[in-house]
């Protein structure tokens, strides 16, 4: 087990912390870039500032990559977006494959939109999931287009992403209330930023076949999920003051919401002109709770640490897809809390609990190799003597400087 332990630092000026970028805006761009250069060749279109992150450079390996069979790891954004991708561009047949975990995650839904438009894809061992086989097809749809995204956004992202490539406009039914809908905000904005064409009117998007891009600087955002740890900190500890490098106001993540809730925590948010500067303000602060995470889950699992060591009460709802995620992420928030020893039951969609009580001295978990449940269970190590974990490396997936940056706020960690 590998130890995570926080020292109380002295500090007499503002911590600054180096956020890594957005892998969820990198991995939509290298697709858009990747599609660009398939459909008008020698495009000059240049990327800034992409994630460092696993997940980014798995993406830019597969799509650099000749091989006819990929394992995904554990990697679900990767997963959906190169399904939609191949079954436009490849000339060959392809297998797609990832970690146990990737094996139980579902497919089905973007499969079945997929081929509604024409696409071979063969499920190779369970109905629903991978490994699966994609064979060359051509795409195209007449009519309203339905993509079922109830268990993820990431489908109809995906499908998104490759639409302004057919050779026809397409039109695709969507729901602005749907859990996760500011992801797909995210990839229209992505688009619109590539030059792509499109228009809503009710529940009908309509995408327009792309035209020939001369060139483009496409400079990605510093990542809003990843701030979530350090505003948690921040709301525990008044006598800091943090400078999170990147972050824009007007942000096209739809996690920027994290300034706006973390307020009734006691944390106020000044914008400058290179990033954030956290303070903490106790006039802010409530003592109760009642957040919806329908439009930004990964936000859950830290905030949710923060709250039991900083509120008396809290009800988190709009949590129905955190069990599609990396792992079952509220059924091990629930197994967590109650370990704790805290007031805790959760539905399919809301997490109740009691917080602001005495916390044991260690605490053991698996972090089910998921780093957004190891980032949460790290700042859970602010109240505790040690955290024990079973594994650390997991964070690579999103954040790959972590333990750095957070040594400076005190966190630590011992093999």
């Amino acid at each position: 087990m590998n130890s995570v332990s926080y020292q109380p630092i002295e500090s007499t000026g503002i911590i600054s912390i180096d956020l890594p970028a957005s892998k969820s805006i990198s991995n939509r761009a290298l697709i858009l870039k990747a599609l660009f250069d398939w459909k008008f060749k020698n495009q000059s279109i240049q990327l800034s500032k992409l994630s460092t992150a696993d997940d980014t450079l798995l993406m830019q390996k597969v799509l650099n990559s000749n091989l006819t069979e990929f394992n995904l790891k554990n990697a679900g954004t990767c997963l959906r977006f190169l399904t939609a991708y191949f079954a436009l561009v490849t000339k060959k047949e392809l297998v797609l494959t990832g970690s146990e975990r990737l094996k139980n995650r579902p497919i089905s839904a973007l499969v079945d939109a997929l081929r509604n438009m024409g696409a071979t894809i063969t499920y190779l061992e369970k109905e629903g999931f991978v490994p699966i086989q994609i064979q060359a097809s051509k795409l195209i749809h007449d009519g309203v287009l339905k993509v079922d995204s109830s268990k993820s956004s990431q489908f109809l992202s995906s499908i998104l992403l490759i639409a302004p490539f057919l050779e026809n406009k397409i039109t695709i039914e969507i729901d602005s209330n749907a859990p996760s809908f500011s992801y797909v905000k995210m990839t229209l904005n992505i688009l619109k930023s590539f030059g792509v064409s499109w228009q809503i009117e009710g529940q009908k998007l309509t995408i327009m076949p792309v035209q020939h891009l001369q060139s483009l600087h496409f400079v990605v955002e510093a990542d809003w999920s990843s701030a979530a740890f350090f505003y948690g900190y921040q709301a525990m500890n008044s006598n800091v003051q943090i400078f999170l490098n990147g972050l824009s106001e007007n942000s096209i993540q739809g996690d920027g919401v994290l300034s706006e809730m973390t307020r009734d925590m006691g944390v106020k948010s000044e914008f400058l002109e290179q990033g954030v500067l956290l303070g903490f303000n106790k006039d802010l602060k409530k003592n109760s709770l009642d957040w919806d995470f329908s439009q930004c889950p990964d936000l859950a699992p830290v905030l949710t640490m923060a709250a039991i060591q900083c509120v008396d009460e809290a009800k988190f709802s709009g949590l129905a897809l955190l069990d599609y995620k990396e792992s079952q992420r509220l059924q091990l928030l629930t197994g967590y809390l109650s370990a704790l020893g805290l007031q805790c039951k959760a539905s399919n969609d809301t997490l109740y609990f009691k917080g602001n009580h005495t916390l044991p001295s260690n605490f053991k978990a698996n972090t089910a190799d998921d780093h957004r449940m190891l980032m949460c269970l790290t700042l859970l190590s602010f109240g505790l003597k040690s955290v024990y974990l079973n594994e650390l490396s997991s964070i690579e997936k999103s954040f790959p400087d972590f333990w750095k940056q957070v040594s400076k706020l005190g966190f630590f960690y011992k093999d």
